[in-house]
């Protein structure tokens, strides 16, 4: 398979697994439930919004984020889903960032 094929699956399948979350998400606000996802500790951690609003970002080196760094060195393309939000880590592995996951056309919540 050439690199752009598979760089073309890849986006799909990011672009699926952001989906799925997003459907995870809106059963648990139907259902009245909280996540059980272990990325909702993080939301406590100090993460610093970006200038333009759109997201935030920690330090890799925050503490109580080992886990979450972890799991995003260990992740293809340093980047996970979960809990409404995609997480990635920074080309040079300093920084967290986090962005809100848009709807997608033909969401419910349009």
């Amino acid at each position: 398979m050439d690199k752009k094929s598979q760089q073309s699956i890849e986006s799909a399948l990011d672009d699926i697994k952001a989906k799925l979350e997003s459907m995870d998400t809106k059963m648990d606000s139907i259902l009245g439930s909280t996540p059980t996802t272990a990325l909702n500790a993080y939301d406590d951690l100090p993460w610093k919004s970006f200038k333009n609003g759109e997201g935030a970002w920690i330090s890799s080196d925050q503490k109580d984020a080992e886990q979450l760094v972890n799991r995003l060195k260990n992740a293809k393309g340093n980047t996970i889903f979960s809990g409404g939000y995609r997480f990635s880590l920074s080309q040079d592995g300093r920084f967290v960032r986090r962005h809100p996951m848009k709807n997608v056309k033909g969401d419910a919540n349009e």
